[in-house]
């Protein structure tokens, strides 16, 4: 699995800040499963299963997941600068 890196993060572009600024206004810094298939209006059920199987899509989106404890989290900042950017995290 794919660690993210913070020190090769690249600047965000202003269209991105306002995308971060967005979601973590709506969700906080971070995101859980639940708020992070809402915002991709898919199905708690499919985005988890999806994130299973191998392939780019789980590898960008695991690549921001914070465990704690026996929870997965979503870091905001990161799927901001994913989503709007379409830079890989």
């Amino acid at each position: 699995m794919k660690q993210f890196n913070p020190s090769l993060k690249p600047e965000p572009s202003e269209s991105v800040a306002k995308f971060e600024r967005e979601l973590t206004a709506r969700f906080g810094p971070l995101l859980t499963a639940v708020h992070l298939a809402e915002m991709l209006h898919r199905s708690e059920q499919g985005l988890r299963w999806s994130l299973t199987q191998p392939g780019q899509f789980a590898d960008t989106i695991n690549a921001t997941r914070v465990r704690i404890g026996r929870r997965n989290y979503y870091r905001a900042a990161d799927l901001a600068l994913l989503l709007a950017g379409g830079g890989a995290v």
